[in-house]
């Protein structure tokens, strides 16, 4: 199996079905090397926004925290992540 393959089968898991996040992948992925901080805090809040309607975003947190770091990446339960799996913080909106 690829390295792809093996990592979305990681990141498949049943207690996310009906997560409302469901084709907004866009707004959950890690920065972009051409992403402005301010365009990526503007992506984090929204994909937020999202997370706080979402019917299984405590089940998101435990998959997040029981991956393995380098595969917790992007936005899980609110949450953004570096590309070693670290929380990031991201400037509120006064701080643009």
């Amino acid at each position: 199996m690829n390295p792809l393959a093996n990592m979305l089968a990681d990141i498949v898991d049943h207690r996310l079905e009906g997560a409302a996040c469901t084709g907004e992948h866009h707004l959950f992925d890690p920065r972009a090397d051409d992403e402005t901080q301010p365009d990526y805090a503007d992506r984090v809040d929204l994909a937020r926004m999202v997370c706080g309607t979402c019917p299984v975003l405590n089940a998101c947190h435990g998959v997040a925290q029981n991956m393995r770091p380098n595969h917790r990446v992007g936005v899980w339960a609110g949450i953004a992540y570096d590309h070693r799996g670290r929380p990031v913080r991201t400037p509120s909106k006064e701080s643009k």
